[in-house]
């Protein structure tokens, strides 16, 4: 299985800051591999179904974006049981 957010191929995603929504009822623990694959070089902080409007309005406030810009991109209908990782590199 090919995977796009994989460090060892593209160097620089160690430092880069990642946002990634991950669906484990379509590709079963993914959240938990990227956890362990990106742990060494992230902070991350994991957010489930509930906090992420809250998480995400945050963030885009510290990206600089505006509450309606982010609104409008993550006002999606979602699958349930989603959750997404905020992984802020440990190094620039």
């Amino acid at each position: 299985m090919k995977y796009w957010l994989d460090s060892d191929s593209v160097r620089e995603l160690d430092k880069c800051d990642i946002l990634v929504e991950t669906h484990d009822f379509i590709v079963p623990g993914v959240t938990d591999r990227l956890i362990e694959r990106f742990s060494k070089s992230h902070e991350i902080s994991v957010l489930d179904e509930c906090e992420f409007p809250v998480g995400v309005m945050s963030l885009g406030k510290e990206l600089g974006v505006d509450d309606e810009m982010m609104s409008m991109a993550t006002d999606e209908l979602r699958s349930p049981g989603n959750r997404w990782l905020w992984m802020k590199a440990k190094q620039v």
